[in-house]
């Protein structure tokens, strides 16, 4: 075989495996991952820390009490856990990384404070009152604003919040003594409570699990100001009967921190 030969055999070899290879469907590019979004329902759990105070004026009859001058104060502080639920929407005319949200809570506390108040002019320590402050349970309803960072979203938010408070109140009379070594009345009220609520997070989803969240989470939580009058009894001793005359008109408020794990699904 001459070098012509050769040459022609190894052009026609060159031409048609370069043919076939043309006929060859071309491998697609494996798919790209959507952009993540914030954007869907989720469901979640939290528990943190609260802390915070009642402050107001020991009342009788609904009025304040002249034997309790200014204002007294029960602080309180305990933990909290619940569960939460909410919607994120992702995207709008101004900037698509901006997130609307709306969240609902709800959290069973163990928040519980107390106080001592002695009476002052023109009964200067002739009574004294044992406040005991309970949180049972508190929630909010809230809107959320943030800013996707990509899977990092910090956010401000605010919103109702509400609670079920106990407040027990145990009274004395020292100069009584020698009657009764015990309390001279116990009472109590309960309350369903209403306020507003603001605060500031953020939240991360992981890259390698999307769909999971964890965040962190301060809220500045206020209840207003009621005036719950106790009920309760008088000591035997000192003849028995009703105890329902005492109040606390007291402004409550508390921070809340905490910490949680989302869901979320699309």
């Amino acid at each position: 075989m001459n070098a012509a030969r050769v040459v022609g055999f190894v052009t026609l070899l060159t031409t048609s495996m370069a043919a076939n290879a043309a006929d060859m469907p071309l491998k697609a590019p494996p798919p790209t991952p959507p952009p993540f979004s914030w954007t869907g329902f989720y469901i979640g759990i939290n528990g943190g820390l609260a802390a915070g105070s009642w402050k107001g004026l020991v009342t009788e009859f609904g009025l304040p009490k002249v034997d309790f001058p200014g204002e007294r104060t029960v602080n309180a502080n305990g933990a909290f856990g619940g569960v939460q639920i909410g919607f994120n929407w992702e995207g709008g005319i101004l900037d698509p990384h901006v997130v609307l949200g709306l969240e609902a809570d709800i959290e069973g506390v163990d928040f519980t404070g107390s106080n001592t108040f002695v009476s002052g002019p023109p009964f200067f320590g002739s009574f004294v009152k044992d406040e005991d402050f309970k949180m049972k349970y508190f929630g909010t309803v809230r809107t959320r604003l943030g800013y996707d960072l990509g899977g990092f979203l910090p956010y401000a938010t605010g919103g109702f919040a509400y609670g079920r408070t106990h407040l027990q109140e145990t009274a004395f009379i020292p100069g009584l003594a020698a009657i009764t070594t015990g309390p001279s009345g116990i009472a109590s009220a309960d309350e369903n409570r209403v306020g507003w609520t603001a605060g500031l997070g953020f939240e991360y989803a992981p890259a390698f699990a999307p769909q999971w969240s964890v965040k962190a989470e301060w809220l500045y939580v206020d209840l207003g100001t009621t005036n719950p009058i106790f009920v309760g009894t008088i000591s035997p001793a000192l003849g028995g009967g009703v105890f329902n005359t005492d109040g606390f008109q007291g402004h409550l408020t508390f921070n809340t921190i905490k910490v949680g794990v989302n869901y979320r699904w699309w």
